[in-house]
């Protein structure tokens, strides 16, 4: 009986393209708008994306960066589907160790220079040590006639004299590689521990799809707090000018701590308020409906119930009209009449 067996193919996830960008060496600042407590800053960045999906990271952006201010606008053939913010750690010891420093980009040259001439040294030495075997052999009785040994040690002397040649060379070729070596992982080691700024941790992470491979230009668009700028006059006085007596200076005070390089950016000062973190005010609930008026009261008379006991208590005041003047009290006039109506039957 024969049997068939149906293979599943499993699915695998498209490869993902990380491009990894800092914003002090891979970005230009396109310009920045400095408000009265707050500054907003523009990046731009290019680089390639593949076709597919891309993830691209950014760090070193500051600190002080405000969350909700983070904007992000590409040009290019590409869809951006997910932004986020997160802060870096510092790097861990195990990245400064001797090991890992050698085989860095950086230093890795000089490791495979190294490598090389440890090798090279260790294929001399075993040169030597098999020449020196061969003779060895040849020390047994009757192996080789008298002639033609002291000729075969001359050309034994001649070999093992340019094997320590080479192999003097190697040694003092290898020790100055090693030196560079040495001090090229601590220049790393101090590179690494300079660069690290704990004003600088901000990372933001961008998930681009694009429909073909090709560059892009990206722009980061976001506030930054403890920056600000304040106006300063300087008033001259020209007591010999008669026209122009007293000029009036306009300045601005610009501070910035951000930990941000602003080196040759143009600044925009800025007069207005922003307001880029603003959240919605508490409202209280308002409720309305349709206005219904109290319940009225009647009375009836002729000893006839009313809507309420209520009614049959409630007096009836008329006002009497003004008196003549026909010598009464004019207090009279002011006096009103109440008529308290019957009781109401149960």
């Amino acid at each position: 009986m024969a049997t068939s067996t149906s293979a599943k193919s499993v699915a695998t996830l498209p490869q993902q393209n990380v491009v990894e960008l800092t914003s002090s060496v891979d970005s230009k600042i396109a310009g920045v708008s400095v408000y009265s407590h707050r500054a907003e800053v523009t990046r731009t960045f290019n680089f390639a994306l593949i076709s597919g999906q891309n993830q691209v990271e950014i760090s070193g952006l500051s600190i002080f960066l405000i969350q909700d201010s983070l904007r992000v606008e590409g040009k290019g053939i590409g869809t951006i589907q997910n932004v986020t913010i997160s802060h870096m750690s510092p790097p861990p010891q195990s990245k400064l160790k001797s090991k890992h420093l050698e085989k860095s980009e950086e230093a890795k040259p000089l490791w495979l220079k190294k490598l090389e001439l440890e090798q090279a040294i260790e294929r001399n030495d075993q040169s030597t040590n098999t020449l020196k075997k061969y003779m060895d052999s040849l020390a047994s009785p009757g192996a080789i006639s008298f002639s033609k040994l002291v000729e075969t040690t001359n050309e034994y002397d001649i070999a093992v004299t340019e094997l320590q040649k080479k192999g003097n060379a190697l040694a003092e070729e290898l020790e100055a590689v090693a030196k560079a070596l040495s001090e090229k992982k601590r220049a790393l080691k101090e590179a690494a521990k300079t660069n690290w700024d704990e004003n600088l941790t901000v990372k933001v992470s961008i998930h681009i799809l694009a429909e073909v491979e090709g560059e892009i230009e990206l722009s980061l668009i976001y506030a930054v707090s403890n920056t600000s700028w304040s106006p300063r006059y300087d008033i001259r006085v020209d007591t010999h000018s008669k026209d122009k007596a007293v000029s009036l200076v306009y300045k601005a005070n610009v501070t910035q701590m951000s930990g941000e390089d602003w080196t040759d950016v143009s600044l925009t000062l800025e007069t207005a308020t922003p307001s880029f973190d603003k959240t919605l005010p508490t409202l209280n609930p308002w409720t309305i409906g349709v206005y219904r008026p109290p319940p009225t009261t009647h009375w009836y008379g002729g000893g006839q119930t009313g809507t309420t006991p209520y009614a049959a208590s409630i007096p009836i005041i008329i006002q009497q009209p003004p008196i003549s003047q026909t010598g009464i009290t004019p207090c009279a006039a002011s006096t009103p009449i109440i008529m308290q109506p019957p009781p109401i039957v149960p």
